[in-house]
């Protein structure tokens, strides 16, 4: 059995310190959304609308919006945007054309390569 413990030559042991950061996973609270339908198109979103609350990681988390499969880039309704770095659904009302209920897929992703995937519902009521 050999020793792997540094030294001087001279049978000192040389130590070095070790500071470690350990931060908590990644969690994600998602807010489903409903909007009721527009009749004109280009009504905007005010203000835009909260998708999801993120903490813990390492470093930087961004978070990105797929299909319910989560291999591809999601498909909003035209005018609808998700915006990563806020979280928030921005942009323009979803028109007519556009009622029912679709399911999506949150993704969060640390600078570390820790991950979380949760469902997303965004839901257009038809016109009252």
């Amino acid at each position: 059995m050999s020793d792997t413990t540094p030294s001087t030559g001279d049978g000192t042991a040389v130590r070095t310190p070790i500071s470690l950061d350990i931060r908590p996973p990644i969690s994600m609270d998602v807010e489903n959304v409903w909007f009721t339908a527009s009749e004109q198109s280009q009504r905007p979103i005010d203000p835009p609308r909260v998708v999801a609350r993120v903490s813990g990681g390492t470093g930087a988390v961004t978070v990105t919006i797929l299909s319910e499969d989560g291999k591809q880039p999601a498909r909003l309704p035209e005018g609808l945007r998700f915006n990563g770095t806020t979280r928030k659904l921005e942009g323009f009302i979803p028109t007519i054309r556009d009622v029912g209920e679709k399911k999506y897929l949150l993704r969060a992703t640390d600078q570390g390569g820790g991950s979380i995937d949760r469902v997303f519902v965004l839901k257009v009521n038809p016109v009252a």
